[in-house]
């Protein structure tokens, strides 16, 4: 997933910048319910100095794979590129 997210960006011209304070977006990791955990990461957006949460990813808990009747592990992307146009 992180490379997909990578070749996104590129292709959007977004450049990754961890441990900085330039435009770009980083990835840090969250504790969501929906994900394994230790397995997922949310996307932030940094313009202009603040920082904005513009997605997620991960690998699924299997709780929810449980609840999709899911029988193999799935990992998820989730992206909002409304805040590109």
């Amino acid at each position: 997933m992180h490379g997909l997210l990578d070749r996104v960006m590129l292709m959007l011209k977004v450049p990754f910048v961890p441990d900085s304070d330039a435009n770009g977006y980083y990835i840090d990791e969250i504790n969501e319910p929906t994900f394994f955990p230790g397995r997922s990461a949310g996307i932030y957006l940094r313009n202009d100095g603040q920082a904005k949460r513009i997605g997620e990813f991960g690998m699924l808990h299997p709780t929810v794979l449980d609840n999709f009747e899911l029988k193999y592990p799935v990992s998820s992307l989730e992206l909002n590129l409304e805040v590109f146009l």
